[in-house]
């Protein structure tokens, strides 16, 4: 996931982050980098589509970050 947020254009990236992660409400967002909330809201969803589309790619490939780990249930012998 981190390296596909890192793919994102910065302004998007900040847009969504400050949104999603630090919890700032998006007319927050707009007011605090002096852009209309029209834009943010457009960043905002570029940005998501973005992650979908970069995530759905990496599942197609393999690529899903587990680099080979077993889980704490599988790795656990019977009556453990």
């Amino acid at each position: 996931m981190r390296n596909a947020l890192h793919g994102l254009a910065m302004p998007e990236r900040e847009v969504l982050l400050a949104h999603y992660i630090d919890g700032v409400p998006m007319n927050d967002v707009a007011a605090s980098r002096g852009m209309p909330l029209s834009t943010c809201y457009k960043w905002r969803a570029r940005a998501l589509v973005a992650l979908r589309t970069e995530l759905a790619r990496r599942m197609r490939h393999g690529a899903t970050g587990h680099h080979g780990a077993t889980s704490r249930a599988t790795a656990l012998p019977d009556g453990a």
